[in-house]
């Protein structure tokens, strides 16, 4: 299982994401939420998380994750519509 965290503007409590085979959910404040699946694009990854455990508006959200140099930078989407940036650090 691979533990990553999100550094956002919107995240100052250290959200993080546990990943285990394409899969995976959000940690904040101790509390699980989240359920995502992971799925490549071209030169992306995209965290979905349409997922039925998850309430109708986080449904709605995908990150689409991509290389940067040493990295991993990312963009928030909210029904298609790119919201804010963040990257990911181990």
């Amino acid at each position: 299982m691979t533990c990553l965290g999100i550094a956002s503007p919107m995240n100052i409590f250290g959200d993080r994401k546990l990943i285990n085979n394409g899969t995976g959910h959000n940690i904040l404040l101790g509390i699980r939420w989240g359920y995502f699946s992971i799925e490549a694009e071209t030169d992306c990854l995209v965290i979905n998380y349409d997922d039925p455990r998850n309430n109708p508006f986080v449904r709605m959200i995908r990150d689409k994750i991509c290389r940067e140099g040493e990295g991993w930078k990312g963009s928030f989407y909210l029904s298609g519509r790119r919201l804010f940036d963040f990257r990911l650090d181990r």
